[in-house]
């Protein structure tokens, strides 16, 4: 298929099929060689190809489910076997996709008098997120991504049987969504700050999710047209996109179905359970 260089910082690595190949001039070089010679298939790219996908069935389930949570989900496990900046705005399409699918559905639900302050300080942080993401090294992302990522978990287990310990005043909207946007914009993760900030507005769970999807349907779709402009989309992440539509649909058609049928405690417990395992490979990868 040819050859994509991805700028990256001096002395950076990406690891390919098991390879890491770096020019001193700070530019990485991918490979990916087809398969036209009759000789034995790839199989490493074709497991990478089902984990992926499994991934994002699970990812894809949480977001549809409870209006967040891909990102957090696919990004740690994924930024095990790609860069960062391959993994963030490809998940991101789908995002984009998922939010317009439900966003008709929740319309006269969604809280815009909480969601318009927080899209304000989005908007700004996504665009400062994306620049850093291109410009920032793959490691130095990964051990930032990894504190969230403990940190979120451990929320999620203490807010899964008692109340909230902040109370955030509406007037944080603003600073919440910018602090949301660098993350989003750079990790792909501003689902925990935003939550944090929208459960503490916001307590009936419907209103709640339906406020989550419209804050993120603009936001995500503001993040991929930052990412466009600072280069991080290419033709192999395009052609990864299409390769994973069906894990997508897979799994937001199911967790579109099993929304109010799984217990929210339990729920809690297992992507808690989940996010300090991301984060404790991630702090060792």
């Amino acid at each position: 298929m040819g050859q994509h260089n991805f700028p990256l910082p001096a002395g950076e690595g990406l690891r390919v099929r098991g390879e890491i190949v770096v020019f001193g001039s700070g530019v990485i070089s991918q490979r990916i060689h087809a398969n036209t010679s009759g000789d034995q298939p790839d199989d490493g790219m074709d497991q990478q190809l089902l984990l992926a996908s499994f991934i994002f069935v699970i990812a894809f389930f949480v977001r549809a489910l409870t209006g967040f949570g891909a990102g957090l989900i696919a990004i740690p496990v994924l930024a095990l076997i790609y860069p960062l900046r391959f993994v963030v705005p490809l998940q991101l399409l789908f995002e984009v996709g998922l939010s317009f699918l439900l966003i008709k559905s929740v319309w006269k639900d969604i809280e815009w008098q909480h969601a318009l302050s927080l899209l304000a300080g989005l908007s700004i942080g996504n665009m400062s997120g994306a620049y850093v993401l291109a410009t920032v090294g793959d490691s130095v992302l990964k051990s930032i991504l990894a504190v969230v990522v403990f940190l979120f978990s451990f929320y999620l287990v203490w807010t899964a049987k008692n109340p909230s310990p902040w109370n955030i005043p509406p007037k944080w909207g603003f600073v919440f969504g910018l602090s949301g946007g660098v993350f989003g914009g750079s990790l792909g993760m501003s689902g925990p700050i935003v939550v944090l900030y929208l459960s503490q507005q916001i307590t009936e769970k419907n209103a709640l999710r339906a406020t989550l999807i419209g804050v993120f349907t603009f936001a995500s779709l503001w993040t991929v047209g930052a990412h466009f402009y600072n280069g991080l989309y290419t033709e192999e992440s395009l052609s990864m996109a299409l390769k994973l539509v069906p894990a997508f649909l897979l799994g937001t058609v199911a967790g579109h179905w099993a929304h109010f049928r799984v217990s929210e405690v339990l729920f809690r417990r297992l992507i808690a359970g989940m996010l300090f395992v991301s984060g404790l490979l991630l702090t060792f990868a």
